[in-house]
């Protein structure tokens, strides 16, 4: 089962920052996950949320901020808001890059490849495509990116895989053992993004407990704020 690290190592170091993304690899994370927006010059840049507020109280949006201001952000690493070409040299033959995109528009995905057509030596990311939509639009460009249906609903399954996906993302709270099953039936992977949002727990949230029953119904990877505690837990099951 892959440990990815949600944000990074986002449980110890501020998320999305390339201290978060170091420590994450350092830990032993097979994957680290970003979230790509677009600075006011249109270069991609790793954040989740649209502005500073969370994070910062601060009610600037990632959009009207140029890179030399983003990188005066105050992230608690000393280097300001990565750009997503940072996190693929940083990652670069130690672990594959897992891509939340939160715009989803044909551009946005253009964007993305010509990126990584750049950067060669880092093949092993994994694109999350949130709508049907914007996996067309990678494929009509790229058939042969991995990518990982973020379904909405399970019904949805079927034409993701018909689109060519490496897996498909459900959240923990709503796996059940046959979807388990369905997807790996297809050939496919299941990828689980940790935390149950019924309970108001944030996205990478888990205990081993709940960890081990993952592991036990057999999927492919997890999304975690706590890469290491996955890493601790597959080891313990060799």
């Amino acid at each position: 089962m892959y440990a990815i690290a949600h944000r990074g190592y986002s449980s110890h170091y501020p998320e999305n920052t390339q201290l978060a993304f170091r420590q994450a690899i350092l830990a032993g994370a097979d994957f680290v996950e970003t979230d790509l927006r677009l600075s006011r010059e249109g270069v991609i840049v790793c954040s989740h949320d649209p502005d500073l507020v969370r994070l910062l109280g601060r009610k600037e949006r990632i959009e009207n901020l140029d890179i030399s201001e983003l990188k005066a952000v105050d992230t608690g690493d000393g280097k300001g808001i990565p750009l997503f070409e940072e996190v693929l040299n940083l990652a670069a033959g130690r672990a594959g890059v897992f891509l939340d995109v939160k715009i989803t528009t044909d551009d946005m995905t253009a964007l993305i490849l010509d990126v990584l057509l750049r950067h060669p030596s880092n093949r092993n990311v994994v694109f999350g495509a949130r709508r049907l939509e914007q996996l067309e639009a990678l494929r009509r460009r790229d058939t042969d990116l991995a990518v990982i249906g973020m379904i909405r609903d399970f019904m949805e399954v079927p034409r993701y895989l018909a689109l060519g996906v490496r897996g498909i993302r459900i959240w923990e709270e709503d796996l059940t053992g046959d979807q388990v099953q369905t997807v790996h039936a297809a050939g496919c992977e299941v990828w689980v993004t940790a935390g149950l949002r019924s309970r108001g727990e944030s996205a990478g949230s888990i205990d081993r407990e709940r960890l081990q029953h993952l592991m036990n119904l057999g999927i492919d990877a997890v999304l975690v704020n706590d890469p290491a505690m996955v890493v601790s837990e597959r080891g313990q099951k060799k």
